[in-house]
């Protein structure tokens, strides 16, 4: 009879409602706490990744040109960045550019008289 009654006023529904209204707030609130620490492990990767990218090198040799290269032929002469592996001149000529070790003498003669 009192389970009858419970029934009858509905009581049953209104707590399976409430239950699941509850259930339903708990998943959500997962999910965007889920989210926004995902968001927030993104900014962070991202923010210092871009940080190191002011840092770094633009532009590093990893192979060399062994040849003199003749003064006409040379456009433009710069060195690399100072973070790079091994030091170098990036050689400009009317074609390409080519990497040249700053250990050759005639490069860093070229260097100095057209920093001047």
């Amino acid at each position: 009879m009192q389970m009858r009654m419970w029934l009858e006023e509905g009581s049953l529904d209104r707590s399976l409602q409430t239950r699941h209204h509850q259930v339903y707030s708990t998943v959500s609130m997962k999910t965007l706490s889920l989210t926004v620490g995902l968001l927030l492990v993104l900014f962070t990767v991202y923010h210092s990744d871009a940080s190191k990218a002011v840092n770094s090198p633009d532009f590093c040799c990893f192979e060399f040109f062994d040849k003199r290269i003749p003064k006409a032929n040379i456009v433009n002469i710069t060195k690399t960045h100072s973070q790079c592996s091994t030091p170098a001149f990036v050689i400009k000529t009317p074609i390409r550019l080519l990497c040249v070790k700053q250990s050759e003498d005639w490069a860093v003669r070229e260097f100095v008289k057209r920093a001047q």
